[in-house]
């Protein structure tokens, strides 16, 4: 999908703040209300756009232990790297996963209640995939950029999001 100038700059104004009305999106670029409501519908209909989410600060509500893990896992059985994903897709601990290419198969970022309950996270898994190997865990001790913002410009082609 080509992304326009408007198009754009809708996407940047809402990755910084989702509550803007249409009417203040379309103030803000030139557009009108139903303009707004027409080129946003359309961004989401094509996955440019999918999720419209709340970010909170885990140590807020309760998760002060942060840890980024990386890890590898053999393909005992065919179903092993399935199960594996789902299992982290499923974990409410678990709140960012990709598979990744290099020294580990996996990275992902755990939240935790206090270091026990990450160390428990992980036996579970070790306990639930044998062939779970090269686990590394690296404790956050601050954030230094927090967001989700990606940089937008026009006339990019963009594929729909993988979900």
């Amino acid at each position: 999908m080509k992304l326009d100038a408007k198009d754009a700059k809708i996407l940047n104004l809402v990755q910084l703040n989702n509550r803007l009305s249409k009417s203040e999106i379309g103030d803000e670029i030139g557009l009108t209300h139903s303009g707004v409501s027409r080129r946003l519908q359309r961004l989401h209909d094509r996955s440019v756009i999918f999720a419209d989410v709340a970010l909170v600060a885990p140590e807020a509500v309760g998760y002060p232990v942060r840890m980024n893990v990386s890890c590898s896992i053999e393909r005992d059985r065919l179903d092993t790297y399935d199960r594996f994903v789902a299992a982290l897709q499923a974990d409410p601990m678990v709140v960012n996963a990709d598979a990744v290419m290099g020294k580990s198969d996996f990275t992902f970022t755990v939240i935790a209640r206090d270091m026990d309950a990450y160390l428990n996270l992980i036996e579970r898994y070790r306990g639930a995939f044998p062939t779970l190997s090269s686990v590394t865990g690296l404790a956050v001790l601050r954030s230094v950029k927090r967001g989700l913002k990606i940089p937008v410009e026009p006339t990019s082609v963009f594929r729909p999001a993988n979900r």
